[in-house]
């Protein structure tokens, strides 16, 4: 039983933040390694893709010009709804994609 607990070491957490890719690889002890996808991924061109929107979505919700940096939202209902439909996608992607041996964190808020 620890030999299992001992290779389930790969940690995937799905979170948002400005500045920041949303997919976060975390070492054993819950550090962050890298925000990036993992290179058991570096393929999957359209979770990449479907990560790239969420994040360029996600960040035009704020204002941040060098003098001010501040929350503003979404301009319009239809980009939150496209946010949160792609949300669902790549949380679906990444489950399916994720192999047994990892763990996954799952901290997007999508409003549902």
């Amino acid at each position: 039983e620890q030999l299992m607990e001992e290779k389930k070491m790969k940690t995937i957490k799905f979170m948002v933040e400005y500045g920041a890719w949303p997919l976060w690889i975390l070492d054993k002890d819950g550090f962050v390694i890298d925000t990036k996808m993992p290179e058991e991924w570096s393929d999957n061109k359209v979770l990449e893709g479907t990560l790239n929107k969420i994040q360029s979505l996600y960040e035009s919700e704020f204002v941040n010009d060098g003098r001010e940096f501040r929350f503003v939202g979404f301009k319009a209902p239809k980009e939150y709804d496209d946010y949160v439909e792609l949300i669902k996608s790549a949380r679906s992607q990444i489950l399916k994609n994720l192999p047994s041996d990892w763990t996954f964190i799952d901290e997007v808020n999508d409003g549902k």
